[in-house]
């Protein structure tokens, strides 16, 4: 990318130096250190049989992160099928270490799931892959997925001729990511969704709330209307939001920008629907398909 997501300013100077730096560390490096450690290898690959021996039998309550519905298509659909597929879990956040000198940033953290329950909670299986700094939030948290997308991308088709320890011929190493972990304003950052701010604020669940003066209530129960329910927590299926329903969402609002509608045309549907836009990672727009098509999985 050779310029800003956000404001189209030039990412390089004139002499070709980047104006403004951030550290990647690669995520493929890890888990081929990993992988070439014995300890963590055996735990590695044990865990992964076991998940994918538990997502093929009958599903017998919540375990573990393998009992999951989507790890359980994953194995049916033949997307994780190996025992050196690694299953991998995204979590973001921002922190603040010490309010007074403004140290803030937005980490990417990535958990390995395929190992161990005694060493899924150690460092060995957690690793910093990027740091979006601040002040506060940033304003293109895509701007800082991208590195970790075209590796992410490259791994989903498989990176032949990795060292496994103990063995004697070399393997295929996939990874796959299952879940995004967040806290509400990073979830809607990821997912490009406006949250409290529209009338569906959900990010699960397609329920609608209540315009009250200039701000929005979802009680369970219409505040005017007594015997009008809203929502239930636990209502049927169809109030689900999917991957389908998110894209609709965003190509939706994304058509009325092309089409050339007024800012406020375009704002009164991304309030109705909750979604500003494509997202880089679960509503993805054609052009991002284009240059990662490995990720459609997701």
């Amino acid at each position: 990318m050779h310029v800003c997501d956000v404001c189209g300013a030039v990412r390089r100077l004139a002499v070709g130096t980047p104006g403004t730096q951030a550290v990647y560390w690669s995520l493929s490096s890890w888990l081929h250190t990993m992988l070439a450690d014995p300890l963590l290898e055996h735990s590695m690959i044990t865990a992964m049989a076991d998940a994918i021996q538990a997502a093929t039998s009958p599903a017998d309550g919540v375990r573990d992160w393998y009992d999951g519905k989507t790890f359980r298509e994953a194995v049916a659909a033949g997307l994780i099928d190996t025992d050196t597929c690694v299953a991998l879990s995204i979590s973001m956040d921002g922190f603040e270490a010490w309010r007074q000198r403004g140290c803030q940033g937005w980490p990417i953290v990535v958990t390995v799931l395929c190992i161990q329950p005694n060493q899924r909670v150690k460092n060995t299986a957690k690793f910093v892959v990027a740091v979006a700094p601040g002040p506060r939030q940033p304003v293109s948290l895509e701007s800082f997925l991208h590195p970790i997308a075209e590796e992410l991308d490259k791994m989903a088709q498989g990176t032949i001729g990795v060292k496994v320890a103990g063995g004697d011929t070399t393997s295929v190493l996939r990874a796959f990511v299952l879940q995004f972990r967040t806290e509400m304003p990073g979830g809607d950052k990821l997912l490009n969704a406006k949250g409290c701010g529209s009338i569906h604020p959900g990010r699960f669940r397609d329920f609608t709330g209540v315009r009250l003066m200039r701000r929005f209530c979802y009680p369970l129960v219409h505040p005017v209307k007594k015997k009008r329910r809203l929502f239930r927590v636990q209502g049927p299926s169809a109030q689900e939001r999917s991957a389908a329903s998110l894209a609709a969402a965003a190509e939706e609002v994304e058509a009325s920008r092309r089409a050339g509608s007024t800012k406020k045309a375009v704002n009164d549907l991304v309030v109705r629907s909750g979604i500003k836009g494509y997202s880089y990672l679960h509503a993805v727009s054609p052009g991002d398909k284009q240059r990662y098509p490995s990720l459609g999985y997701l």
